[in-house]
């Protein structure tokens, strides 16, 4: 059986990457291939239907802590043994379980871009995630092995272009 550990996913109902995700899980899961999800907080119906698939929702720390966060994911891809992780982010901010799945040793690290920018209405929270993000865009692309991006602008928002 192959196992794929897939971040993050809020409640199942919130938006477009989690439908996405529960529409993945619906073609993909069978007996030989098992999917397990991140989050930051167990929403109890959603992980009602995730058993249904045989699937595990785990909880992580949110990125106010990275190195719980960093610790948990080293944790759950340990114990879970997983063949490859498969990560939904918007910005580079999110590169902790990237980070911790190159730690872990997990052979397949899958990371797809779903935004093209920062929305934050107001503009000093926006510089300020817009600096760290161009930060962290600096060394993402080399805790990934695979790159995908909903559209191309959303490629190069999350990847250099190297």
């Amino acid at each position: 059986m192959k196992k794929l550990l897939v971040g993050f996913i809020m409640d199942g109902k919130s938006g477009g990457i989690d439908k996405y995700l529960l529409n993945f899980l619906t073609k993909v899961s069978n007996e030989e291939v098992r999917i397990d999800f991140l989050t930051n907080e167990i929403d109890v119906e959603l992980q009602t239907e995730l058993k249904k698939f045989h699937s595990n929702l785990y909880a992580i720390a949110n990125l106010k802590h990275p190195v719980s966060q960093y610790r948990q994911v080293c944790r759950i891809m340990k114990e879970g043994q997983y063949d490859a992780v498969y990560l939904n982010i918007s910005t580079a901010i999110d590169c902790i379980a990237a980070i911790a799945a190159k730690h872990s040793e997990v052979e397949r690290r899958m990371i797809h871009s779903h935004s093209s920018g920062n929305d934050c209405e107001s503009a000093l929270k926006r510089n300020l995630f817009n600096g760290i993000h161009k930060f962290c865009r600096l060394f993402l692309y080399r805790y990934g092995t695979e790159f995908y991006g909903c559209s191309v602008k959303a490629g190069e928002w999350l990847f250099p272009k190297k």
